[in-house]
């Protein structure tokens, strides 16, 4: 199953039903189903829910492909409303729709996913997945429906085998058909519809041409070798029109067949046409996929050549097929015929042989009356040896002098009722010299059946006497025309079987003597319908219609086997006759749909199946000839690859010559740039050195008891520190953004702590200049986020420190707000709004320039170097994000950022915030300055560093919170101390002479490592003091094996953080 959403975006057919309401697609999902299952349920013959012919499977993979899974509820909802409304039972219907709904997803995912598994195959690609597509995809429903009938509808009574192939051989016509067609037109609507005259015309072409072709081969009903004519016709209609207009024809060929063959056939035979119909269209359809692609790419005569040829041949091939089943179809029904007409023929000797059973009877007796006949006739027993005799009697000839005498005799031995009583026709019989008047029979078995017929002068009606005479004239076993039994209420055609009895010795040679010494006939009468059942040996392969004469005529009709009373000649597979007792019978023979035709459908098979194999043979040829228009273009440009190189050649030297100096000029700046590098990491540390004692014992004198010009001077002594350190660090990072070298950090913070932080900072620089400084939180941002908390408090630093150098008096406001794009990540905004000189509107686009200030006179005025903004921008870039400035001349400016942030858990963090500063995140700037941290138990520390003025200024910042402080000169004095005493914490320099920080630690965490077994001691937290401010010095420092990172110079409040980080058992107080 494959929805929108999982498709290829690229797909345009994805593309131009996107933009359909969902409830919509479903609807039309859901109709379009029903329809076409219902029209397809109109050709089910072997259930009202099977079909052979099933375009609803195809409708169904489209609107899946198409609208995606939601496409699947209509599908199922449409499946089990028309299958229930077809007459199937309720739990049937329900499985039914289950498999048709998971055979629309299979189908979907097929066509989804394998094209681009198949992608190398090239243009055969597509056509392959929608083959794969149709012979996969209805096995799933035809497994499912036919389980569903066969367990859930007791009234199914068709062979599962034929139920599951008629299914899936339907639902595979019709995704051959119908999916490849829809998809096509979704991804272009309109590409039948070029309103042009001569795309017109050439529409009517193929139309009309389509349609003559398939009434001439399917005149009768039947395909013929005229529907080979429909692959050229496919064939054009793909040239002139593309794929849609080769699968449209194919699509209007298939609905003009299939309903001519419906029209046409009925029952278990409409089936089997259908069926094999189906496998023609099948071939046409692969054709039209096929053709559709290649002629995309490429129209080749040759591979036009080698299509009509193969067609041609399978047209030829079809014929000779066709007409070799035709005869052995033929020469099966002659056979069958003969057996049947022996049958019958055999049939009425057996019975003629009965009757002459009676005649000997009767001539051995001089007189046989009532009973012995009766007796005689029950030895016969004619139920079960003589099936379909009506009776055995005795016909007696009686002059009119004679008659009262016989009639009293007859009822003095045991027949009171007896009376002589003409037949009932408007046909007298023509008076004969010599003929007796009376006809009668005297005595018929079993007497019920037949009491009718007792005392009936045969001899009344012209057809009965003229049999009668011909028998005794001729001595054969002689049977009147089509009549009516007396005795039959339905009055079904019947006729009677005389034999004539002479006196007993007496061989008659000639009429005259059988006349003279004729005595009576014995007669059996039969019904013809009775007569006839059985003669086919229990076959339903044939048809009989049974005439009397020589020719057919429906007055002559004496019975059918399929009730059909109609017919005509040309109607019947074949006529015969046959003479019985001396009369001719027309046989008409007709096929029915259980006659086993000889291999039925190989004509077809083999006929397709080389039609494809044509198709192949042309797609070879379209791989040959693009090879070959490879080779030749490969031979091309080889030889204009040749000359190329020829003047190549003569440029391979000045090359070389060039690339030897451009590796040296390469290597020239590689090692400028190594020594940029290593110098910039000397000056950092040499700077930042001394700085950080500048700094940090100005801050320290700041705190210290002096006069108001002594706290004066301290305070600038520290602002210039901080100003030429901002200095350094501009140049650093602007060295670092143009190496490419400066990376972002993807760590939690807190950006409203951050921005507090900021504030905390330059409070003591806004309360100078009697200036506000305010935060102001206008959407509550998450606590925590994923981001560069350095950079983006650098950014920061650097907005506030503008606006307040070029804002004289009001206020300086630093706005946060945050807008949600989804459960995990949005946007923060960050705004610094300052009341200051404003920025002409001039100068404002140059603002992010490097080196860039509004105008020269700042640069005197206010001093700096232009990078800091430019830097920002840079590091908001890095972040992904943007910065923008608006800006009034004297009334002050805004400078914003907004950088993408995703938001992290405070569980995945732990120790990193604590409680109190998360929770306090909202409070004024002054809540956040630094405070003073006071050990409640005397905390031991080690300080390695070499340079004096730090160790002192290290000293003097860890005493005043009540530490206990130890002091090594270098990495190996630090090792020896850190054996011998138990550290609660180690402050560690990178770079310090006999051992650095780095191999101090690595020895110290080796230490820790190889003892962890035998005691428990707890891990000593490292914290590196480093004066680097180059990229990836902090890796380097946690690599080592550190702990924390605090830069020079350092900041008592990045003491503090660490100091809190790393000794739980400190407290904070103002």
């Amino acid at each position: 199953m494959q929805s929108r959403e999982t498709m290829p975006t690229t797909s345009p057919a994805a593309c131009n039903v996107a933009r359909l309401p969902g409830a919509l697609q479903v609807v039309l999902a859901s109709a379009a189903y029903a329809m076409t299952a219902w029209l397809g349920l109109q050709l089910a013959t072997l259930h009202e829910s099977v079909s052979p012919v099933w375009p609803a499977s195809g409708v169904g993979i489209a609107a899946v492909v198409l609208f995606g899974r939601r496409a699947a509820i209509g599908i199922a909802v449409a499946a089990l409303a028309v299958h229930a409304a077809s007459g199937a039972a309720i739990t049937a219907a329900i499985g039914i729709a289950i498999g048709n709904t998971l055979e629309a997803c299979t189908g979907a995912w097929i066509v989804t996913n394998a094209a681009r598994q198949l992608a190398s195959l090239g243009p055969a690609a597509r056509p392959i997945t929608f083959v794969l597509a149709a012979a996969v995809a209805p096995v799933v429903s035809a497994c499912i429906g036919v389980a569903s009938l066969a367990l859930l509808d007791s009234e199914t009574t068709v062979p599962i085998m034929r139920l599951g192939l008629t299914w899936w051989s339907g639902s595979a016509l019709g995704i051959l058909i119908t999916v490849p067609l829809l998809l096509s037109l979704a991804e272009d609507p309109r590409a039948l519809l070029r309103p042009t005259p001569s795309a017109v015309c050439k529409i009517f072409t193929v139309a009309l041409l389509a349609v003559g072709a398939c009434t001439l081969a399917f005149d009768e009903g039947a395909p013929s070798l005229q529907q080979f004519l429909l692959f050229p016709i496919v064939l054009l209609a793909a040239f002139w029109f593309g794929r849609v207009g080769g699968l449209a024809t194919t699509a209007g060929i298939t609905t003009y067949l299939v309903i001519t063959t419906a029209h046409a056939g009925h029952g278990l035979g409409l089936t089997t046409d259908l069926l094999w119909l189906d496998v023609f269209l099948a071939g046409v359809a692969i054709t039209a996929l096929f053709l559709g692609e290649f002629l995309r790419t490429v129209r080749s005569p040759p591979a036009a050549i080698v299509l009509l040829g193969g067609w041609v041949l399978s047209s030829w091939l079809y014929a000779n097929l066709q007409a070799s089943n035709a005869q052995f179809d033929q020469l099966r029904l002659e056979r069958l015929a003969r057996e049947a007409e022996n049958a019958i023929q055999q049939r009425l000797t057996t019975y003629a042989d009965a009757l002459h059973a009676g005649a000997s009877l009767h001539a051995a007796s001089q007189s046989v009356e009532l009973l012995e006949w009766r007796a005689f006739a029950e030895s016969l027993d004619m139920l079960h040896r003589y099936p379909g005799i009506h009776g055995i009697g005795v016909i007696h000839p009686v002059t009119q002098p004679a008659a009262a005498s016989f009639v009293s005799h007859r009822r003095a031995d045991g027949q009171p009722d007896f009376t002589i009583h003409p037949v009932p026709t408007d046909a007298p019989p023509l008076p004969e010299a010599g003929d007796a008047e009376h006809f009668v029979i005297t005595f018929i078995e079993p007497i019920e059946p037949n009491r009718e017929a007792v005392g009936l002068d045969v001899g009344s009606e012209r057809n009965r006497r003229n049999a009668a005479c011909l028998a005794r004239d001729t001595g054969r076993a002689t049977i009147t025309g089509h009549i009516s039994l007396v005795q039959d209420g339905q009055q079904r055609p019947g006729f009677l079987l005389y034999v004539p009895m002479y006196r007993k010795g007496s061989k008659p040679a000639n009429v005259a003597e059988r006349r003279r010494e004729f005595e009576a006939w014995i007669y059996a009468p039969f019904i013809t319908e009775v007569f006839l059942q059985g003669v086919l040996g229990g076959s339903n392969e044939l048809d009989l219609h049974f005439y009397d004469g020589a020719a057919q005529s429906h007055d002559g009709l004496l019975c059918t086997t399929d009730g059909v009373t109609d017919a005509h000649a040309a109607e019947y597979d074949l006529l015969s006759g046959i003479t019985l007792g001396g009369r001719t019978f027309t046989l008409g023979w007709r096929r029915t749909d259980s006659f086993e035709r000889t291999m039925q459908g190989a004509p077809m098979l083999v006929a397709a199946s080389l039609a494809l194999v044509s198709l192949l043979l042309a797609g070879l040829v379209l791989s040959l000839q693009s090879v070959n228009r490879s080779t030749k273009l490969a031979a091309q440009r080889t030889r204009d690859l040749e000359v190329a190189n020829a003047s190549l050649n003569e440029q391979i030297q000045e090359r070389e010559l060039a690339q030897t100096e451009a590796d040296r000029a390469r290597a020239a700046a590689e090692l400028a740039n190594r020594s940029k590098s290593a110098f910039l990491a000397t000056m950092s540390h040499e700077i930042r050195t001394p700085m950080n004692s500048v700094i940090g014992f100005a801050g320290l004198l700041m705190r210290s008891p002096m006069s108001s010009e002594q706290h004066s001077w301290a305070t600038l002594i520290e602002a210039s520190g901080r100003t030429l350190l901002a200095l350094i660090n501009d140049i650093l990072d602007f060295s670092k953004i143009e190496a490419g070298k400066m990376s972002m950090e993807r760590v939690p913070f807190s950006p409203v702590i951050a921005a507090q932080e900021a504030v905390g900072l330059m409070t003591p620089h806004a309360d100078t200049k009697h200036l506000q400084l305010l935060l102001a939180v206008q959407s509550q941002p998450p606590r925590l986020v994923l981001g560069d908390p350095g950079r983006f408090s650098q950014v920061l630093l650097n907005l506030i420190s503008n606006a307040l150098k070029f804002t004289l008096s009001g206020k300086v406001c630093i706005e946060i707000s945050f807008r949600a794009d989804s459960d995990d990540e949005g946007m923060l905004r960050v705004a610094v709004v300052d009341t200051g000189i404003g920025i002409p509107a001039d100068k404002v686009p140059s603002l992010f320039e490097e080196f860039s200030q509004a105008d020269s006179s700042t640069t005197r005025r206010y001093g700096g170097t232009g990078l800091g903004l430019a830097i920002c921008k840079r590091i908001v870039e890095l972040m992904h994000g943007s910065i923008t400035v608006t800006s009034e001349e004297d009334s002050g400016s805004t400078f914003a950022f907004e950088v993408p942030m995703e938001l992290a858990a405070i569980d995945a963090v732990p120790g990193k915030y604590s409680a109190l500063e998360l929770d306090a995140d909202t409070g004024d700037a002054e809540s956040h300055s630094p405070k003073d941290i006071t050990a409640t138990t005397a905390m031991r520390i080690l300080v390695a560093e070499d340079v004096t003025a730090n160790q002192i200024l290290v000293r003097a910042l860890l005493q005043r919170h009540g530490a206990l402080v130890d002091i090594a000169d270098n990495g190996k004095i630090a090792l020896a101390l850190s054996n011998t005493t138990a550290y609660d914490l180690i402050l560690m320099d990178c770079q310090m002479p006999v051992l650095d920080g780095f191999d101090a630690t690595q020895a110290i965490r080796a230490r820790e490592n190889s003892i962890a077994g035998q005691r428990t001691e707890r891990r000593t937290p490292i914290i590196a003091i480093t004066a680097n401010a180059l990229e990836g010095d902090r890796e380097r420092c946690l690599a080592a094996g550190m702990d924390d990172y605090i830069s020079k110079p350092i900041r008592p409040i990045d003491l503090d953080r660490a100091l809190h980080r790393w000794l739980p058992d400190l407290s904070a107080s103002d």
